[in-house]
């Protein structure tokens, strides 16, 4: 990318910061009276700093999926309201984003809905982005780790919790609220209990469900092929990338 390109995404990135963190000062002032009026122009300094440190990162990250320039960027925004509205609502959720891996990923939903000519992705990719929203830095390492050995013969892809806090330490003493944020997110599910099994904890074994699939092939950057079936389905069924997304 030459630099004056470089130059343009990073006015970009300042321009959706100011206006991000501008709305952020603007509430702080009268919050903290007349007196504090200085401290709130400084904190409010500070705060679209990060903004846009964020929404650099986050642009970095787009551009590096499809590869798109800024002018080819900018034509299709200027063109499709609906994908200038996504762009609008992703700035948002990325520039309050403090983890690396959520910007990558949130970055890695809008390229996608970018580059497809199918209007119908945009739907879908506002869905993932309000649940990547809601997800912070270990969810994401969850669904990473549950992700890692699909590929592999004899891999895992029904994991119990001693197996994921294994493989992510940090984890230990948290990994079951974890897993019941992710749950109640739609992203996986209890094989063990979503076969019929009985209701018992220590047995479950967790997998992902349809949507958790969706998310999951921006986490991998392709398709997911599952050696078994996710609860409740059948293995003719083995998830693959959603039709939806290609």
């Amino acid at each position: 990318m030459d630099s004056e390109d470089d130059r343009r995404w990073q006015r970009t990135a300042a321009i959706a910061g100011g206006v991000v963190g501008g709305l952020a000062g603007t509430a702080i002032e009268p919050a903290l009276g007349a007196p504090a009026a200085v401290f709130g122009a400084v904190l409010a300094e500070k705060l679209i700093e990060d903004q846009v440190d964020r929404i650099r990162r986050f642009l970095a990250s787009t551009r590096a999926e499809n590869g798109m320039t800024t002018d080819e960027l900018e034509d299709v925004l200027t063109n499709d309201d609906a994908k200038r509205g996504l762009l609008a609502h992703v700035l948002t959720v990325a520039s309050g984003s403090r983890a690396d891996i959520k910007v990558t990923l949130l970055a890695k939903v809008f390229a996608r809905a970018v580059a497809s000519p199918d209007g119908t992705v945009v739907d879908r990719a506002a869905l993932a982005i309000d649940t990547v929203a809601q997800l912070d830095a270990p969810h994401i390492e969850v669904l990473s780790t549950m992700a890692s050995q699909l590929d592999e013969p004899g891999g895992v892809t029904a994991w119990d919790e001693h197996q994921l806090t294994q493989a992510n330490p940090g984890h230990k003493g948290v990994q079951r609220p974890l897993l019941r944020r992710l749950e109640s997110l739609g992203l996986i599910e209890d094989q063990v209990t979503g076969l019929g099994g009985e209701d018992t904890r220590h047995l479950s074994r967790w997998v992902f469900t349809s949507f958790g699939a969706e998310i999951v092939v921006f986490l991998r950057g392709k398709s997911l092929e599952f050696e078994g079936p996710t609860a409740g389905e059948t293995a003719e069924r083995g998830e693959r990338e959603p039709s939806s997304w290609r």
